[in-house]
C-alpha cells in the first residue's frame, strides 16, 4: 500500500483567536530564560551587549502607572545581576515591533522614564543613596519592510540653535531587524533564540522546512546535565507551537485544521506528510494582508 499525503484545507486568511496578540506570542517565547540567554549569547556581540548569559537573571515588572494614572506596559524587561553578587544590576528592555514606527525612539524614552520613576521608589535606592541601574533598550523587529526609523531621540528633534543643541535628549535603542539580517548571521546559530529567529524569517518553502527541522531537532535533544534548560525546553515547545498555529492561520490554513495540532510533533508531521501548498503560503498577497493586519493591531495598541 502506498502512503498518501494528507491534505490541508485553506480559506481566505482571517483572524486566528491569538493573532491579535501576536506580541503576546513573542513575549511568551522571550519570557523563557533559555531564549533570553541564547539571544544574548548568539547576538550579543553585534548588539554590543556585555556578557550577561552567565550570571543570575530574572523577569522584572513591566506594568507602570504614569503621573496621569494611566497604566503603561513594556513588552519584557529582564534584570541581570553580576556574577560576583554585588548590588549593581542591569535591565534589558525588550520591545517587539511588527511595523516600522518613526517615533520608536521617543516611545523608548518614555518607557525608560517610567521604569526609572518606578525604581526611584525602591527602598534600597532611597536608603543607601545608590545610583539608578543602567537600562538597555532593544527592539526586536519582525516586520517585512526594512527598518528605517531613527535609532535615537536626537534624530527626531530639530535643534533651535547650535548653542542649545547640546541640551537635546539623546536616548537610543539597539535594533535586531530579523528579516533583514544577513544569512551569515544565522549560519553558526545552534541554540534556541537563533534557531527560532531563523524560522521566523523564512522566505521560501525550503527555508521554512529546513529551519523548522533544525529547531525541532534541537528541542527534542534532552538536557541531561541541565534540568533548568530541560524545563525551559518543555515550555518552549508549547510557545513555539502557539507561534506556528498563529503563523499557519495567518497564511490561510483553516481553523479546524489548526485546532487538530496539539503538540509540536504534529507540526513536524504536517511538514513531512501534508501537501501544504507552500507556494500559496508564501504568496505576496497573503503576506501583504498579514503585514497590513499586524500594522493595524500595532497602531491600535499604541493608541
Amino acid at each position: 500500500m502506498t502512503n498518501q499525503k494528507k491534505t490541508v484545507s485553506y480559506e481566505k486568511p482571517r483572524r486566528y483567536p491569538n493573532v491579535e496578540n501576536y506580541d503576546g506570542v513573542l513575549k511568551s517565547l522571550f519570557g523563557i530564560r533559555l531564549m533570553m540567554r541564547t539571544l544574548i549569547k548568539e547576538f550579543g556581540d553585534s548588539l554590543h551587549l556585555p556578557a550577561l548569559d552567565k550570571g543570575k537573571f530574572e523577569l522584572f515588572p513591566t506594568e507602570h502607572v504614569s503621573e496621569d494614572f494611566k497604566l503603561r506596559r513594556n513588552d519584557l524587561i529582564w534584570k541581570f545581576e553580576r556574577e560576583d553578587g554585588s548590588d549593581c544590576y542591569f535591565l534589558l528592555m525588550l520591545e517587539f515591533q511588527s511595523k516600522v514606527d518613526r517615533f520608536m525612539a521617543q516611545r523608548i524614552m518614555a518607557y525608560v522614564a517610567l521604569v526609572y520613576d518606578r525604581l526611584k521608589g525602591y527602598d534600597d535606592l532611597k536608603k543607601r543613596k545608590r545610583k539608578l541601574p543602567q537600562i538597555y533598550p532593544m527592539v526586536l523587529y519582525v516586520g517585512f519592510n526594512k527598518w528605517n526609523a531613527p535609532l535615537t531621540t536626537a534624530e527626531l528633534i530639530e535643534p533651535w540653535s547650535d548653542e542649545t543643541k547640546f541640551m537635546i535628549p539623546d536616548v537610543r535603542y539597539a535594533l535586531l531587524d530579523n528579516r533583514h539580517l544577513p544569512k551569515a548571521a544565522f549560519r553558526e546559530c545552534q541554540e534556541a533564540a537563533g534557531l527560532f529567529l531563523n524560522c521566523a524569517r523564512a522566505q521560501d518553502p525550503n527555508e521554512a522546512y529546513d529551519s523548522f527541522k533544525r529547531f525541532y531537532n534541537y528541542l527534542k535533544q534532552p538536557e541531561h546535565d541541565n534540568p533548568e534548560d530541560e524545563q525551559d525546553k518543555q515550555m518552549l515547545k508549547q510557545s513555539v507551537l502557539n507561534w506556528y498555529r498563529l503563523y499557519l492561520r495567518s497564511k490561510g490554513v483553516k481553523l479546524e485544521e489548526i485546532k487538530k495540532i496539539r503538540q509540536l510533533e504534529e507540526v513536524d508531521s504536517m511538514f513531512d506528510n501534508c501537501d501544504m501548498r507552500w507556494d500559496m503560503l508564501w504568496s505576496p498577497e497573503i503576506n501583504a494582508k498579514m503585514e497590513k493586519f499586524l500594522a493595524q493591531k500595532a497602531k491600535a495598541r499604541e493608541e
